[in-house]
Formats: structure tokens, C-alpha cells, sequence
């Protein structure tokens, strides 16, 4: 998956660093950007293990669920076929990715067990978590990836490639060992940090652009998300439905220019989206029960110097 496109020569002000590493583990260490990718490819058998150390990336699946990856999130992906599209925040993404072809890392694989006294590394019974959670399991808020982190801040590009594949076989044996659910994790995301932080860019967006046609494809064309999936997050975050949370943040804004400038009410209309004054109008005197002109009225006599007309 990323191993593809960090192959690609990078542009002149992207940093991409591979730092050699065993047999069947490929290693890299990245400061790039990242245009979106639709249907992410991985070849079966390998493994990716991503240290994110910079920016954010979302990850949209067939099923409609979703996860946001940030700094300091350790990301497993054994499996690409649910992954509908992967975007980036900024486009700008910074991390170390460790890859493993499980039938060509057989012998270091061996090497490291034989090193550490018969540890078990069974990259099998790995495959088999990674398949229950379809592919992709995300290692967050543990105090295990904390200490990692902070220990990665003061290294160099090559000592960070060196260190993670480290930390990489160190993961393969606690999650042979139950040393975390990795389901468990993912669904946290799913349900929980990815929601509220799409909701959350969405919201901003729209809040500083109600000039514009704002609809539910627009804007899920835009956040790279299914607009089933825009509906119900923003339903379960401010328990009204997307569209009339537009038409509330148009209205409310319209409501504050109305009171603390003096621009016509048609100037006003066509700043909050309205395409005419006789939409804005009815749909003022629907929320407010009174009109645009009657409440800048209101709030002339209430508060007498406010503005000058």
C-alpha cells in the first residue's frame, strides 16, 4: 500500500529515506505528501506497520465505517479489499513504515526467535487477528506506543527506520500473545475519534462557507466519506440532521449581520445561501417569527448605537 508510493521519485521538498534492513522486511522513513488513494492495493502476504509521526489520514471503508490515524497511532494493515479510499489532512503525512513479506522474512524471522531464546513470532497466528478485524487494526492511546513515540522524537531518519522495525517485531510478539485487541481498538476509532473529528472539519467548513451550495454530496465528495456516512455522524453528534444544521448556521449568521452591520438584507441573503430575499425571509420568519426587517429593527431600539445606518 505505501510501499508503492514511496517508490515513486519524491518531489523536491519530500524526504523519503529507506533504511536497509533484513531479508523480507523493507523499511522507510517519510516526510511527503500524499494525494488520496482510491482502492489501495497491498500484495497478500505482506504486512505494513505504519508510525505516524505527522499529519492525519483517514481511512473510509466498503462497509461505510471509518478511521482517522494521527500522530502518536501505530496502523496495521494485513488486507486493502475493504478500503474504499485512504485520504490525507493537508496532504502533508510524516511516519515510518515497516514492511513484511511473511515468505521471504521466514529466515529473519527464525533469527530473531534463535537471538531471543525460542521467543514465539508466529506471523500465522498474526494473520489470523488481522483477518477478524478485516485487515486493518490501529494501536492508539496504549502506554506501550506512548514510550515509543517519545523515544522516536530524538532520533534521526535512519535510527527512527532502525528503531521501529524493533518495535515492529516487539507488536508481532505481544499480539501473539494477547498483548492487545487489536478489534476492539479499531471499533474505539470507528465510533469514537474518527466521528467527532470529520464532524468537527466538517462543521468548520461549513461555518465559513455558507455562501456556497453546501449539499450532502458536495460535502461528502469533498471530506472523502459515503454520504450516508456524513449523515449519520453528524446526526449522533448534534442530534439533528446535517441539512438542518445548515440552515440553523445560516440563519443564526444571518440573525448576526442583521444585528451588528448595515448591510441590505438582500447582501445578507446571499452571504448566508440564499439565493433570493424572499427564501432568506421565510425561512427568518420561520425560526424567529418575525421578519429580517422587524428584527433589525428590534435590535436597533434595544440597543440604541449599535451601528450607524
Amino acid at each position: 500500500m505505501f510501499e508503492a508510493v514511496l517508490k515513486q521519485e519524491p518531489q523536491p521538498s519530500e524526504t523519503v529515506c529507506w533504511i536497509p534492513a533484513m531479508p523480507g522486511v523493507a523499511v522507510c522513513d517519510f516526510d511527503a505528501a500524499f494525494a488520496a488513494m482510491h482502492h489501495p492495493h497491498l500484495e497478500p502476504g505482506h504486512y505494513e506497520t505504519l508510525f505516524c509521526q505527522g499529519g492525519a489520514l483517514y481511512i473510509h471503508t466498503k462497509s461505510e465505517q471509518g478511521c482517522c490515524i494521527q500522530k502518536g497511532d501505530v496502523l496495521l494493515v494485513s488486507d486493502t479489499s475493504q478500503i474504499e479510499t485512504i485520504s490525507f489532512s493537508g496532504g502533508r503525512f510524516r511516519g515510518t513504515v515497516v514492511i513484511v513479506n511473511a515468505a521471504k522474512a521466514t529466515g529473519s524471522l527464525a533469527q530473531i526467535r534463535s537471538l531471543l531464546g525460542g521467543m514465539e513470532l508466529e506471523v500465522r497466528q498474526v494473520g489470523q487477528l488481522m483477518r477478524a478485524c478485516g485487515g486493518c487494526a490501529c494501536i492508539h492511546g496504549e502506554l506501550w506506543s506512548e514510550a515509543l513515540f517519545i523515544a522516536l522524537a530524538g532520533l534521526q531518519a535512519e535510527e527512527r527506520g532502525r528503531y521501529c522495525t524493533l518495535k515492529a517485531v516487539e507488536l508481532l510478539y505481544l499480539l501473539c500473545r494477547g498483548g492487545f485487541d487489536l478489534s476492539r481498538t479499531w471499533m474505539e476509532h470507528c465510533n469514537d475519534r474518527c466521528q467527532m473529528d470529520l464532524t468537527r472539519q466538517i462543521n468548520d467548513y461549513i461555518q465559513s462557507h455558507l455562501a456556497e451550495d453546501l449539499t450532502i454530496n458536495s460535502l461528502s465528495k469533498k471530506f472523502h466519506c459515503s454520504p450516508t456516512a456524513l449523515k449519520t455522524s453528524f446526526r449522533r453528534s448534534y442530534g439533528i440532521p446535517i441539512h438542518r444544521c445548515i440552515a440553523v448556521c445560516r440563519l443564526r449568521r444571518g440573525a448576526e449581520l442583521l444585528d451588528t452591520t448595515a448591510l441590505p438584507i438582500a447582501q445578507i441573503a446571499s452571504e448566508v445561501g440564499y439565493n433570493s430575499v424572499s427564501q432568506f425571509s421565510a425561512m427568518f420568519r420561520r425560526r424567529y417569527q418575525i421578519s429580517p426587517a422587524q428584527y433589525r429593527s428590534r435590535s436597533e431600539k434595544s440597543e440604541t448605537g449599535h451601528f450607524s445606518v
